[in-house]
C-alpha cells in the first residue's frame, strides 16, 4: 500500500506522536524510544487500522482493507430544514462508547458522507452546537458496501464547555473529559420522554479532547444527570465538578483543576531475578463503584515500565496469562510522588540456543534472532 499515512503514538514518558508516509512498496520506518507504541495506518478508500507494538520492532505489518461508507442528510426535528456543520459519527454498534470512530461534518445542505468503514454494524449519531440526533436503527455494512440516503433527525440540546487547568496555573494540554449518564434523564416538557429514557438506559458516554489551551467543548448534550471523568496526562482531578445536571440551557465556564498523582514503576523479573523484556502484565486499579478496572501494560526492553498519575489506593500487579507468578500488591498514598514495585514471574526467561553445522559441529560467531509476540526481535 503506497503512500499510506502511518502514525505512531507513545503515551508513556516521553510522550510523542510521529507521522510518516509509506513508500512505493508500502514500507515505513520510525525512530522511537524503547517501549510500547500504538501504530495506526490509513489511506483513502480503505478502512483505518490500529495495533499495539513494542519498540524496537522489525517486520511490522499493518493491513488495510477496502472501506465502506454511509451518506445522507441531517435535518431539524422542528421544521425539517437541513442542518450544516453537524458532526455525524459512525460508531460500532457493539461499543457505542468507543473512543475511536469515523465521522464527517454536514455541509450547507445538511449532507454528509463517511468513508473508510470496516465491515460491521454502525450506530449513527449527529451532534453539533445545540443539536443532537441519532438513527433509530443500526447500519450494516459488508466489505466495501455503501449505504446512502440516510436521514438523521436532530433535536434541540444543550452545550457544555469549560477548561482544565494544572495546579500551577498552566493549561492542561493533553487529555480528555468524559460525561457518562449516571441517572434517569430529567423530566422536561420540551424533551421527548422516550428519547431521554433511551439515553439514560444506554449509559452513553461523550468524550471531548482537551485542547492545547485547556478548553473542552461538548455539543448536543441531552438533558440528564452526568458523572464527569477528567484525564490529563499524568495528573489527577483535584477540584471541579464531578457531577453535572444538564437541562435545556447550556453550561459554560466550567473549571477543573488537576494535580500530579503518584508514578508507579514496575520492574518485571524472572525466577533468577533477571529483567524480562516486553513482558505483558495486568494492573488492577482500586475498586470503584463495585468494579475493579484493569489495564494491560508491557515492560520495555529493560524489563521496566512507569505508570504516571495514579490516585491513592490499593493496586495489584499480576502476570498476564499464560505467564505465571505471584501477584504484587502496593498501597499508594497521596503524599508519595514515586513508588517502585517488582513483579516476579515463575521460571526463567532465558532461551539457550546451540548452533551446529549440518555435520553436527558447533558453530561460532553466528547471529541468532528470536521473535516474540508483536514482532519484537531479540538478537
Amino acid at each position: 500500500m503506497p503512500h499510506a499515512r502511518v502514525r505512531a503514538v507513545r503515551l508513556a514518558p516521553p510522550q510523542l506522536s510521529l507521522d510518516v508516509e509509506s513508500d512505493d512498496a508500502g514500507r515505513f520506518a520510525l525512530s522511537l524510544p524503547e517501549g510500547s507504541v500504538l501504530l495506526a495506518a490509513e489511506a483513502e478508500g480503505y478502512a483505518p487500522t490500529r495495533a499495539n507494538f513494542v519498540a524496537p520492532s522489525r517486520g511490522v505489518e499493518l493491513v488495510l482493507t477496502p472501506g465502506g461508507g454511509v451518506s445522507g442528510t441531517v435535518i431539524a426535528e422542528s421544521d425539517g430544514k437541513p442542518l450544516p456543520g453537524i458532526e455525524v459519527r459512525a460508531v460500532p454498534s457493539s461499543n457505542r462508547n468507543a473512543p475511536v470512530f469515523a465521522s464527517a461534518l454536514s455541509d450547507e445542505q445538511g449532507a454528509f458522507r463517511i468513508e473508510g468503514l470496516e465491515p460491521g454494524s454502525y450506530a449513527l449519531s449527529a451532534r453539533g452546537g445545540p443539536w443532537y440526533g441519532e438513527l433509530a436503527q443500526s447500519i450494516d455494512l459488508g466489505l466495501g458496501d455503501h449505504a446512502g440516503n440516510v436521514a438523521i433527525t436532530a433535536s434541540a440540546a444543550a452545550e457544555v464547555s469549560g477548561r482544565v487547568w494544572l495546579d500551577d496555573g498552566r493549561a492542561c494540554e493533553q487529555g480528555y473529559v468524559a460525561l457518562r449518564t449516571a441517572a434517569p434523564a430529567l423530566a422536561s416538557p420540551e424533551q421527548s420522554g422516550e428519547r431521554s429514557a433511551r439515553s439514560a438506559f444506554l449509559g452513553l458516554e461523550q468524550i471531548a479532547e482537551i485542547q492545547p489551551d485547556g478548553a473542552v467543548h461538548f455539543p448536543g448534550v441531552l438533558p440528564a444527570f452526568y458523572a464527569v471523568t477528567v484525564r490529563c496526562l499524568g495528573r489527577l482531578l483535584r477540584d471541579g465538578p464531578r457531577e453535572l445536571q444538564v437541562a435545556s440551557d447550556s453550561l459554560a465556564g466550567l473549571k477543573w483543576t488537576v494535580a500530579a498523582g503518584t508514578a508507579l514503576s514496575v520492574r518485571v523479573v524472572d525466577g533468577r531475578k533477571q529483567a524480562v523484556a516486553f513482558a505483558p502484565f495486568v494492573l488492577r486499579y482500586p475498586e470503584e463503584a463495585g468494579r475493579r478496572p484493569i489495564t494491560v501494560y508491557r515492560s520495555d526492553a529493560r524489563g521496566g515500565f512507569e505508570i504516571p498519575g495514579l490516585a491513592p489506593g490499593a493496586y495489584q500487579i499480576s502476570p498476564q496469562r499464560p505467564a505465571q507468578g505471584a501477584t504484587a500488591s502496593v498501597e499508594l498514598r497521596a503524599e508519595q510522588a514515586h513508588v517502585e514495585v517488582t513483579l516476579e514471574l515463575a521460571g526463567s526467561a532465558a532461551i539457550e540456543v546451540v548452533v551446529e553445522s549440518s555435520e553436527g559441529t558447533p558453530r561460532d560467531d553466528v547471529r541468532v534472532s528470536a521473535s516474540v509476540e508483536g514482532g519484537v526481535g531479540i538478537e
